[in-house]
């Protein structure tokens, strides 16, 4: 008798562990980025006058363009948030 109650624990805990795990939540994922610095067509005339006269080897040169980069990512992040919040499954 002892053992049938234990079976019946058993099956019965397995039973709800196992609709635990059938159970399905989600994660909101938002990427954020921080605000971008807006600069006058007069200021990047002049910017860009000014890399023009660096070495094509230099180092300025060369940090420029990962920000350039990288803004033109935070560009697209920003564009997409627009869109509908990504969930995921866990």
């Amino acid at each position: 008798m002892k053992r049938l109650g234990l079976l019946l624990s058993l099956v019965l805990t397995m039973t709800l562990l196992s609709a635990c795990i059938r159970a399905t939540s989600s994660t909101i994922v938002k990427t954020m980025c921080p605000p971008l610095v807006s600069y006058s067509k007069t200021f990047q005339k002049k910017a860009a006058t000014e890399l023009d006269t660096l070495p094509k080897d230099s180092a300025l040169r060369f940090l420029v363009n990962d920000y350039i980069k990288l803004r033109d990512a935070c560009r697209r992040v920003s564009s997409d948030l627009s869109s509908p919040t990504l969930r995921l499954k866990d």
